[in-house]
């Protein structure tokens, strides 16, 4: 998966953030 690196990243869209931080917290 993403890297907490990549997720702090501005220039991901907000809704790839949204999804990989929505998997994680099940």
């Amino acid at each position: 998966m993403l890297p907490a690196e990549a997720l702090s990243n501005s220039s991901l869209p907000s809704c790839l953030k949204v999804r990989y931080l929505y998997q994680n917290s099940k």
